[in-house]
């Protein structure tokens, strides 16, 4: 084919340059991306990789923190004196902070415990305050008529507390002789303290 009829050839499809040169614009981007590529390889460049993108795991759970007695009168693991020839109670008193201030706290008073003594046992009403009420003192009054219900019993005053509440089903539990050391989950409780017990003869 002549040059003037690949001219008319071309203006015939409406090319404006004649076959050749469209082909060689068609493959220059081409040889253009390869030959970038071969140089980076050659020149020892590293080619920029994108972001690896991965889900965040999981936050571990916190362990629950137990509340814990800061202050107490008389002090703890004294001897106690109580009178029986006067109706005036002995005074107990315990504060109780807790890390989270969300929390109820719930204090459970007991008579010889541990360990748990069916007819030596003897259980007071809890106490609960909060949330927000957590540094105001729980405050326990203890006559000689409530000792000697339990005659026969090694004397003592013990206080739980609890974050969670306790137990509502103690009865049901395996450890029999710790059973009011439980919360609402059947979890151990270990804020415990408490006194000796003498008199009310």
């Amino acid at each position: 084919m002549s040059p003037l009829a690949r001219r008319m050839d071309a203006a015939k499809y409406g090319l404006r340059h004649p076959p050749k040169v469209v082909c060689i614009l068609l493959v220059w981007p081409l040889l253009a991306t390869v030959g970038a590529v071969l140089f980076t390889a050659a020149s020892g460049c590293v080619v920029p990789i994108g972001p690896d993108f991965h889900d965040k795991p999981a936050p571990e759970a916190i362990p629950p923190i137990r509340p814990l007695f800061v202050a107490e009168s008389p002090a703890f693991q004294r001897t106690i004196q109580l009178d029986a020839s006067t109706s005036k109670p002995a005074m107990f008193t315990v504060r109780v902070e807790d890390p989270n201030p969300k929390d109820a706290i719930t204090v459970l008073w007991v008579l010889n415990y541990p360990p748990f003594t069916p007819g030596a046992t003897g259980v007071f009403p809890a106490i609960t305050m909060g949330p927000g009420e957590n540094m105001q003192p729980f405050l326990f009054n203890l006559t000689c008529d409530e000792v000697k219900l339990y005659p026969f019993a090694d004397r003592n005053l013990t206080v739980i507390a609890s974050d969670n509440d306790f137990d509502s089903s103690p009865d049901t539990l395996a450890d029999q002789p710790n059973r009011l050391n439980y919360d609402a989950d059947h979890q151990y409780l270990p804020t415990m303290a408490g006194w000796s017990l003498k008199g009310c003869q």
